[in-house]
């Protein structure tokens, strides 16, 4: 009965540091650009600039539907502008 007793407790000591292994986050082989100070290129490979402007991004293509926030729609794409008075707010 001890042998028992040993056994499952082993098996449950190293049932929870495998488990505890398994759950740290791993480190290298990606790379973090998120960091960089601005001068190389950005996440998808061009210059960091920032974002469009609204013009460049919501044409007079798009078609809008506006209510509680607007939703413009251009190709197969959708857009929301959600405005500051209701930003942060709870919405059902």
């Amino acid at each position: 009965m001890r042998q028992f007793f040993n056994h499952t407790l082993l098996a449950a000591v190293a049932l929870f540091f495998s488990i505890a292994a398994a759950a740290q986050p791993r480190t290298g082989g990606v790379t973090d650009t998120t960091k960089s100070a601005g001068n190389g290129p950005g996440p998808r490979g061009g210059a960091s600039t920032g974002p469009k402007a609204y013009k460049d991004v919501i044409t007079a293509k798009a078609i809008t539907d506006r209510g509680l926030f607007s939703v413009h729609k251009l190709d197969d794409k959708y857009f929301f502008e959600i405005g500051d008075s209701i930003l942060g707010h709870d919405i059902l």
